[in-house]
């Protein structure tokens, strides 16, 4: 039923402003008109003005424009607002951290906060996230709030709210829109959790909610009504009854309201632009047009030159005019985005449907000696479209195919950690730390001085990658001098021959 009530919702704000532009035509019969049977005699009047005064004008403000200015202003400002709400939810995106929860994206905050949720973007207070206090239940909650959109609805009822400020039927839908919002989140959550555990959840959560019109809080409207909500239990039939009694109101608005305006439908020629498009595919596709765009804006078509009048519509006659003209459009290394957009708009105004657009590759080094020297060893096994393998050497490949391997690996550079860093290595609660690729106890630390370590990596471990055997924070890899040498160095197997096989599909 909230799911029926928030398209409800959603619907009436639309009709209450697309109700008048229906038309409906009613027969109107004409009234009679009333003639009195007797003869009515008005009195004398003098018809002779009396002498006038002229007085001097009164020259003041212009309060006609002042009242047409004010509502103006106030919308200004509230179109000012809106934005700046929109901005500072973006700008926390930014300046936090960012982490995935499977499929979610999870803002991290240094505040103190209640979890709320903004488009695709669940806000969660750091400390809160990282020692595990936030529950899954209201974590599920917030995701529900992203996965229906219900960031779309806050922006859309806020957005009317900055020309519509002075209605109050605004204010009402948006509240209740709000609190549907938590009704359908509450209802997804009680699906895997029970009502009372999750009534005593809510209940326990007392920070200040710091979120903003367009997200979608927690606590928002938290009332008697809310709990007492989650016991209910609505049968279909109720549901379908509550919903056909709204068709009466629906058709009443429309017969008060409506009025007529005439309707125009107006169809508009798809464009489309592929980006990117494979060179290979470009082959086998049969293009109207085939244009080059050099970085200095120089546009070139079948192997000349042309300028500003050859897109005029007269060139059209070139093209048959029984199907959608394509065009193909390569960009040369060093073309900017904006001579490629401008060309995009011209093409698409003189009436080309779709354009693939390819970026050509810059130049490959003939010989690059890094890359030969890595992969001498290596085995290239070419799978063809046939499903046929063969073995090639690096030597072998073809220019493109050298060009997409990944550049030769080199070892890290050595850094030392600093006193402050081994020092807060040394707790165990904190840090889990691997010596030379083998995991120890952090007392193991007490045998070593910070400049005995070579080389280290320290990356913070997020709470859904941690175990039991490594429940701490972060995780640290240091390697010692020898250990270093034994890794990366000239003898160590990072630099041995490489007798891989890597499989490439053509």
């Amino acid at each position: 039923m909230f799911y029926f009530n928030r398209y409800y919702l959603l619907a009436s704000v639309l009709l209450s402003f697309f109700i008048p532009l229906i038309t409906i035509e009613v027969t109107v019969d004409e009234a009679p008109l009333l003639v009195p049977n007797q003869e009515i005699n008005f009195p004398q009047t003098n018809h002779n003005p009396p002498n006038l005064v002229s007085t001097a004008e009164t020259v003041g403000l212009d309060w006609v424009k002042i009242a047409l200015a004010v509502p103006f202003v106030i919308s200004l400002f509230f179109f000012f607002r809106f934005v700046q709400n929109i901005a500072l939810i973006l700008k926390k995106v930014k300046s936090s951290e960012v982490v995935k929860f499977k499929s979610h994206t999870l803002v991290l905050l240094e505040e103190k906060s209640m979890p709320y949720s903004f488009l695709r973007y669940v806000f969660l207070s750091k400390s809160s996230y990282e020692n595990g206090e936030v529950s899954r239940s209201i974590l599920n909650h917030e995701i529900t709030h992203v996965r229906e959109w219900h960031s779309i609805d806050n922006i859309f009822i806020e957005f009317l709210l900055v020309f519509f400020w002075f209605n109050p039927m605004l204010y009402w839908a948006k509240h209740e829109i709000k609190l549907n919002h938590e009704f359908i989140a509450d209802q997804s959550v009680l699906k895997k959790t029970p009502v009372n555990k999750y009534k005593r959840l809510l209940i326990s959560m007392t920070l200040p909610d710091f979120s903003r019109n367009l997200t979608s809080s927690l606590k928002f409207s938290f009332t008697e009504k809310r709990l007492n909500m989650m016991d209910k239990q609505t049968t279909l039939s109720v549901k379908i009854l509550k919903g056909l009694v709204t068709i009466p109101f629906l058709v009443g608005a429309i017969l008060l309201f409506s009025e007529k305006v005439p309707a125009q439908e107006e169809i508009q020629k798809s464009r489309t632009l592929s980006y990117e498009v494979d060179t290979e595919k470009t082959e086998e596709n049969s293009y109207d047009l085939d244009f080059s765009l050099q970085p200095d804006g120089t546009i070139i078509l079948g192997g000349k030159e042309i300028d500003e009048t050859f897109f005029k519509e007269e060139f059209l006659g070139k093209i048959k005019r029984n199907k959608e003209p394509k065009a193909l459009l390569q960009v040369l290394p060093g073309t900017t985005m904006g001579l490629v957009s401008d060309l995009q708009n011209k093409l698409f105004s003189i009436g080309i449907s779709h354009i693939d657009l390819v970026r050509l590759p810059k130049e490959q080094k003939e010989n690059d000696p890094e890359k030969a020297e890595f992969y001498k060893n290596v085995t290239f096994q070419i799978i063809k479209d046939n499903g046929s393998r063969v073995n090639k050497t690096y030597q072998d490949l073809s220019e493109k195919q050298k060009s997409e391997l990944p550049d030769p690996m080199k070892a890290p550079e050595k850094k030392s950690p600093t006193l402050e860093s081994f020092e807060k290595w040394k707790s165990p609660e904190n840090y889990a730390i691997w010596i030379d690729g083998v995991s120890v106890k952090n007392e193991k630390l007490e045998q070593f001085e910070n400049s005995d370590f070579a080389f280290f990596s320290e990356s913070f471990v997020h709470l859904n990658a941690r175990s039991e055997r490594f429940p701490q924070k972060y995780q640290v890899h240091a390697y010692t001098h020898s250990g270093y040498e034994a890794s990366y160095g000239k003898d160590s197997d990072f630099l041995r021959k490489r007798n891989w096989t890597i499989t490439i599909k053509e």
